[in-house]
């Protein structure tokens, strides 16, 4: 029974935590959300522009 009473009593603690946390607003979430895929996007075109021309470099030399 030491396991349901320790069960219990985390449950009890991480809803007392829970309500402690301060949770982004609806604007800061979507704003946060933009960073993001802009971010993701910008990284997107130079790890592609960086493969092409690596692509571009080891075709040169195995050509010649």
């Amino acid at each position: 029974m030491k396991i349901i009473e320790f069960l219990k009593n985390y449950l009890k603690e991480t809803k007392v935590e829970i309500q402690k946390v301060s949770w982004p607003t609806r604007q800061e979430t979507l704003r946060y959300l933009v960073i993001i895929i802009v971010f993701s996007g910008v990284m997107a075109i130079f790890l592609g522009l960086f493969d092409f021309a690596f692509l571009q470099v080891v075709e040169r030399i195995i050509i010649r």
